[in-house]
């Protein structure tokens, strides 16, 4: 609890404040009864009040220091309370008889005609320790539960952002996997077809797999480059669909270079319209990248097939979920009868420092 520094300063400035406060107030309510004018009696009083008050606030707070140092349990933390009244009764006595033999205390008294208080009982003066003692205790035990609420927020919130990495790391590594399962479909498919074109699309797959490295690697990525392996991507399409895949994108070049997204996220939204399509030359899919407002928007016309591809359904899910992670936002997903349109948001320096 007291690693920093900052919490001893505090309980330092709280310490001060309230002993002077707890010595006018304590004092000021004796001069109005006794009609004693004096200010040097006034101060005295006063000075001496605050003394002790100071002295009983270090003797709470170096008791807390110590079991906090000796890390005793709470089984036992109930001695330091009996042990801080039993010290604070002891030293507040033993500074009240200080004060009161003081060369100046004789004086004042003197001058002021009011004699020096009866030493037959000390209850009066072991109810009022008492009483300050319980009042430093209390706000003593205030601030330390606020530092450990905070701490404890400070160690919750660390633990938040620390399971969001890992979910956020988890969703990024199915990505890999998912895309070469189907990648791995369209090879065979190319491959008892048409083995040139199988052979061109394994130098397309090999050259994405490479730039797609780097991309995976990291939570976001620059607009531009994520464009670039759209491009790659879409490149090794064309080779398998031909004229039956058109594809469009109309994004600001300033867009292009001060926008981020999370890694592989235009590419899946590509692949989703692919895999749920029919292409033909006849009823090619269109395909428009758009960047409006801030958000990027990937539409296409609907041809849905009769029978899906073979998918995990990691998707439109696992992106809602990555951008869930990284800006509490979500994914927008728009359908009518003719257009299929996800649109996500475009990240910034302030999203990523975020």
């Amino acid at each position: 609890m007291f690693k920093t520094d900052n919490l001893l300063r505090r309980l330092l400035r709280i310490s001060l404040f309230t002993s002077l406060l707890m010595a006018v107030v304590s004092v000021t309510p004796f001069f109005t009864v006794q009609r004693v004018f004096s200010a040097e009696f006034f101060v005295f009083f006063i000075m001496s009040l605050f003394v002790t008050v100071l002295v009983m606030w270090q003797i709470n707070i170096a008791l807390v220091y110590f079991y906090e140092q000796q890390k005793i349990g709470r089984r036992y933390y109930w001695t330091r309370f009996l042990l801080s009244f039993v010290l604070t009764a002891v030293i507040a006595g033993l500074l009240v008889e200080v004060f009161h033999s003081l060369p100046l205390a004789v004086r004042i008294r003197m001058d002021t005609g009011i004699e020096a208080p009866q030493k037959v009982s000390i209850i009066r003066p072991l109810f009022s320790t008492v009483f300050i003692n319980l009042f430093v205790v209390f706000i003593l035990e205030l601030v330390m539960l606020r530092e450990k609420k905070a701490k404890i927020e400070l160690e919750n919130a660390r633990l938040r952002i620390e399971h969001a990495e890992a979910i956020n790391q988890q969703l990024r590594q199915h990505i890999h996997p998912h895309f070469l399962f189907n990648s791995m479909s369209v090879l065979k498919s190319l491959i008892n077809k048409n083995p040139g074109l199988a052979e061109e699309y394994i130098i397309k797959l090999s050259d994405f797999l490479r730039v797609s490295i780097s991309a995976n690697e990291a939570n976001v990525v620059k607009l531009s480059d994520e464009y670039k392996l759209c491009l790659d991507y879409i490149e090794m399409q064309k080779i398998r669909f031909g004229e039956a895949l058109h594809f469009a994108f109309h994004i600001p070049e300033g867009r292009l270079v001060s926008g981020y997204v999370p890694g592989f996220s235009l590419q899946v939204l590509l692949e989703n319209a692919i895999k749920h399509n029919v292409l033909t030359e006849d009823m090619p899919l269109h395909i428009v990248v758009e960047c409006r407002q801030g958000w990027l928007s990937v539409s296409n016309n609907i041809q849905k097939k009769l029978s899906s591809e073979q998918t995990t359904k990691l998707g439109l899910a696992n992106l809602s979920d990555r951008y869930r992670i990284l800006t509490g936002d979500r994914i927008v997903v728009e359908e009518t009868e003719e257009q299929f349109t996800v649109k996500v948001k475009v990240l910034t320096d302030e999203d990523i420092d975020h």
